[in-house]
C-alpha cells in the first residue's frame, strides 16, 4: 500500500531554484512553478521485487540435431517424390506395352 503524506512544490523561492535550472529559452518562474508544478515523494510501505533468471532454451547440440532431422525430413520427402514419379513412369510404360501387345495380336 502507498500513503500520500503532502505534496507541495516549491515551498519558498530559495527551493525552487535549487531544485529547477533555470532554462534561457522556457518562461518558467517561480510563480507559474508555483502554480503548475508539484514534488512527489513515494515511500512503499515494503519492496517487493522479483528475481529474473534466464536459461538457455535451446543448446547448440540441440538446434543442431533439430535442423538436421528437418533437412532429413525434407530430403526423405524429395526421394520418395522420385520414387513415386519413377513408380508412375514405369506402370505407364507397362501399360503401354500391354496395349501395343493386345492391338497386335
Amino acid at each position: 500500500s502507498v500513503n500520500k503524506e503532502y505534496a507541495i512544490f516549491p515551498a519558498t523561492e530559495p527551493y525552487f531554484r535549487r531544485f529547477v535550472k533555470p532554462n534561457l529559452k522556457s518562461d518558467v518562474d517561480y510563480e507559474y512553478a508555483a502554480m503548475n508544478m508539484v514534488r512527489l515523494h513515494i515511500y512503499y510501505d515494503e519492496l517487493k521485487f522479483s528475481n529474473v533468471v534466464q536459461k538457455k532454451a535451446y543448446e547448440v547440440q540441440n538446434v543442431i540435431a533439430e535442423l538436421g532431422g528437418t533437412a532429413d525430413l525434407f530430403i526423405g520427402f524429395s526421394f520418395f517424390t522420385v520414387f513415386q514419379l519413377l513408380e508412375i513412369a514405369v506402370a505407364s510404360c507397362f501399360l503401354r506395352l500391354c496395349r501395343t501387345r493386345r492391338n497386335d495380336m
